[in-house]
């Protein structure tokens, strides 16, 4: 088997990338590794220690956690695969992630905080520049509530993606890309079809 560390990363990326993940950002930082482990004299894959992967993550600013972690799960990856390749007996990664400590906790709004923030909503003003103000964001924050939707994903919703035979809404641009399906309930589904009504009134 050959173990030579640049066609090692290389059949690492061509092997993610046949299972349709892009890996950019990872391509990025293995190139790192291959820039780093040239300047030691290191050509091949067993010659990665961990004496030498610690002296990599420490050789780039990595103020914060998350970056640093970032960077382990991307080696700790590769690595991982060259293991399950028998390219390697072991992997030499020592290193462990750093507690993030400067991110912020997640807020969940029980029922009350709910309610007042979609009375909030739907109290908005209309301008000139957004009609019916009031009744698409008492939609869009009632839909990301009750179904977990991120903001991009109530943000792109159209009428088309709302099934109200079945109840089903068509969520696209989630995520990665991916795209689902789920339950809704009927109250918001009345207000985004009101709110579609509403714009093709006003464009007509």
């Amino acid at each position: 088997m050959n173990d030579d560390l640049t066609t090692a990363v290389s059949d690492f990326l061509a092997h993610k990338r046949a299972l349709g993940r892009k890996y950019r950002t990872e391509e990025a930082t293995l190139r790192l590794l291959l820039a780093f482990a040239c300047q030691q004299g290191v050509t091949h894959l067993r010659q990665l220690t961990p004496s030498l992967l610690d002296e990599f993550a420490a050789s780039g600013p990595r103020p914060r956690a998350r970056s640093f972690n970032h960077l382990i799960g991307n080696l700790g990856c590769f690595l991982d695969w060259a293991v399950a390749q028998q390219r390697l007996d072991a992997s030499p990664l020592r290193a462990t992630r750093r507690r993030e400590t400067e991110r912020r906790l997640p807020f969940l709004f029980d029922t009350a905080q709910a309610r007042r923030l979609l009375y909030a909503a739907a109290a908005l003003p209309d301008n000139s520049r957004a009609p019916g103000r009031g009744q698409a964001y008492h939609a869009i924050f009632a839909l990301c509530y009750g179904l977990g939707l991120r903001a991009g994903e109530a943000c792109g919703l159209r009428i088309g993606d709302i099934d109200t035979r079945r109840q089903l809404l068509e969520v696209r641009g989630g995520k990665f890309g991916n795209y689902a399906e789920g339950a809704v309930m009927p109250s918001p589904v009345t207000g985004l079809v009101a709110c579609g009504n509403s714009a093709q009134d006003s464009s007509a």
